[in-house]
């Protein structure tokens, strides 16, 4: 939402009559405040957040693949039904998890987009012509936080501490190195634990038979068990989180709720 000036309180609603972007939802969409005050900031400067609420309504094209020209357009549903199958996009199915219907989910997660995570171990000796099947950590689900700027740790992975539970059973060389301050939430800083895993991969999962998108270096950021902030933190199943850094290395995020679906298309290596 742009504008020069607003002001709300929690609890009032706000009503947009279009969004300022190409192919935007016809409105007006009712908005409820989440965070009070006022707000003042120049024109084209955020004042807010569009919720999974009206998210799930529309289709999203999350543009990071040219750092100087990052950019989000949105479609009405019928358009998200002409994504393109090849040129490098990569599908990751949503279902039970990110739709335009979550009231037909048979599960009760939240209804967020995710991509699916696991940890593989990775071989050292190169010699061996045919290198045993490399162990894995569990696989789990995790949610796309556009807001989540892990810029002190890049590729930080939330995890909770039932995923944690999960990881110290199958990861041997999870090791603890560092804190780092969180806030959010209406909480101030927390500190929260930052784990490693020397001689293990981070992949992204899509859907199979695709091939999983490997990340050599990332961080576990240990989410408290804080129940009024919801979200993975007080789950009693394994989940995790990743931040904004994985949307800019995936470089074009769609996300196609009517579809149940999330597309992804890696930057040009070259």
């Amino acid at each position: 939402m742009y504008q020069d000036a607003w002001k709300a309180e929690v609890g009032d609603t706000v009503a947009i009559s279009s969004l300022p972007l190409p192919g935007a939802v016809p409105g007006p969409l009712q908005l409820p405040v989440v965070a009070g005050g006022r707000h003042r900031a120049g024109v084209g400067s955020p004042l807010g957040t569009l919720g999974t609420d009206v998210l799930r309504r529309m289709t999203v094209e999350i543009h990071l693949e040219v750092a100087a020209n990052p950019h989000v357009i949105f479609f009405a549903p019928a358009c998200g039904s002409d994504i393109p199958r090849g040129a490098g996009y990569v599908r990751t199915g949503q279902s039970n998890f990110f739709s335009s219907h979550p009231d037909t989910h048979t599960s009760r997660f939240p209804n967020v987009p995710v991509m699916f995570v696991e940890l593989e171990e990775r071989s050292t000796d190169r010699k061996q012509p045919r290198l045993p099947e490399p162990k894995r950590s569990a696989r789990t689900w995790a949610q796309l936080d556009t807001g989540y700027a892990d810029t002190v740790w890049p590729y930080s992975v939330d995890i909770n501490e039932a995923y944690l539970a999960e990881l110290r059973a199958t990861v041997p060389s999870l090791a603890l190195v560092g804190l780092v301050p969180v806030s959010g939430c209406g909480r101030e800083d927390t500190l929260r634990e930052v784990y490693v895993a020397p001689g293990w991969r981070l992949n992204v999962v899509p859907d199979i038979p695709q091939r999983p998108i490997p990340f050599s270096s990332f961080y576990l950021v240990v989410k408290p068990k804080v129940t009024e902030c919801g979200g993975i933190g007080p789950m009693s199943v394994p989940a995790a989180q990743l931040g904004s850094s994985f949307l800019r290395a995936f470089g074009t995020t769609i996300l196609v709720p009517d579809r149940s679906e999330l597309w992804i298309k890696l930057p040009d290596p070259n």
